[in-house]
């Protein structure tokens, strides 16, 4: 089941569930592990992510009181750490976490491209 007919069908069982034919209450049935993995992962991280937002427009709000030289002497400095990190590895390997974890929303590494790209620069 595709992701938007999976979230039109949950929206229609929240509000409209005297509506659902058959074959959309099979399908949600056939969901439920779905479901559940995804409420799982939701709650679990629903505190940090609230605390991670928070961070983000206190940061934000930080950088952008900086002058568009500094933002963009600092997104230079982070692309040449990341390419140290790429170069220094034996035969081009890096380890799978370098990709894997994204950067949490309210690191410089976010904020700052977002903040050059509303200045009109990236």
């Amino acid at each position: 089941m595709g992701r938007k007919k999976f979230e039109k069908l949950w929206v229609s069982l929240l509000q409209d569930s005297r509506d659902l034919s058959d074959r959309q209450i099979e399908d949600l049935l056939r969901a439920r592990k779905k479901l559940g993995n995804i409420l799982f992962r939701l709650y679990g991280s629903f505190p940090q992510k609230i605390e991670e937002v928070k961070n983000y427009r206190i940061r934000k709000k930080e950088l952008d009181q900086l002058p568009t030289e500094e933002l963009e002497e600092m997104s230079r400095r982070m692309q040449e750490s990341r390419d140290e990190i790429m170069n220094s590895a034996p035969d081009g390997e890096i380890c799978d976490s370098f990709f894997e974890t994204p950067p949490p929303l309210d690191s410089d590494e976010i904020i700052i491209p977002k903040l050059l790209w509303e200045r009109g620069l990236k």
